[in-house]
């Protein structure tokens, strides 16, 4: 079996008040073995759709299946990437969970999974925060709402005023005289620090599950989807001394008559 190789992706989009509040994607950045890419502008998305869809829909044995992974995408980046498969004419197979949330994609050989589904509740902020995540890949902070046509994407002047900023995070230079900003560089810039968030992340976790459940976190689309197993790998499964792993006996009809959802 091929493996599947990871590509932590992130889209960047702004809305109009005026204009019903529809997003537009105008800034997709994704890595791929260790290389990062990126699309700026309004094919911004045609871009990554069409670096997917070639790995997708490939039939040469070199190139691999790929597993696109991003963080809290199941309710926002997938929609427009569906929107976007579907319009090149493609049936992709898909699971919802609700209305809000699409889990998954899958198209021949790529599929879409989404990272907050195993840290519910959880900012990618927040999680770099908790898992000690090193200092540059902690989230920084952009004005979204500074955006709200494609003018705005040539912006280069002073730097957006405090109510575009997030609370939290308003930058210091902001009060600074003679200040230049240059959106187009600091999106990017922003953008890419959240792949690579997302990226570290994931390998942490993944890792962390791995050495302590013998699970690999791939294999599911939620932490419920795992549950099973990780209460299998304590519980269920005993190693014995001398002997190869076995599984409990009178548990056994249990666990066969048991499956992930």
């Amino acid at each position: 079996m091929i493996p599947k190789k990871p590509v932590f992706f992130d889209f960047e989009t702004f809305s109009n008040p005026l204009r019903n509040h529809i997003h537009r994607v105008y800034a997709c950045g994704w890595m791929h073995k260790d290389r990062y890419y990126q699309s700026w502008g309004k094919n911004a998305l045609k871009e990554f759709t069409a670096w997917c869809l070639h790995f997708a829909l490939s039939t040469e044995k070199k190139d691999p299946k790929i597993r696109l992974i991003g963080f809290n995408n199941s309710r926002f980046d997938n929609f427009f990437l569906m929107r976007e498969i579907v319009h090149n004419g493609l049936q992709p197979i898909f699971t919802m969970s609700d209305s809000s949330s699409i889990l998954s994609i899958e198209l021949g050989r790529m599929k879409i999974w989404d990272l907050i589904r195993f840290l519910p509740g959880y900012s990618l902020s927040k999680v770099c925060q908790d898992f000690n995540a090193p200092s540059d890949m902690i989230k920084s902070a952009f004005p979204h709402f500074f955006i709200t046509d494609w003018d705005k994407l040539d912006y280069e002047g002073p730097v957006p005023t405090k109510v575009f900023w997030p609370k939290k995070y308003i930058p210091n230079y902001i009060d600074q005289e003679d200040n230049h900003w240059n959106l187009k560089k600091e999106c990017l810039f922003y953008l890419k620090k959240d792949v690579l968030a997302t990226k570290w992340v994931f390998e942490t976790l993944k890792t962390y599950i791995h050495e302590c459940f013998y699970v690999n976190l791939e294999d599911y689309l939620t932490i419920s989807h795992m549950s099973w197993e990780l209460w299998a790998a304590c519980t269920v499964q005993k190693m014995v001394k001398g002997e190869k792993e076995k599984q409990v006996p009178m548990l056994c009809p249990v666990m066969n008559g048991m499956y992930s959802f």
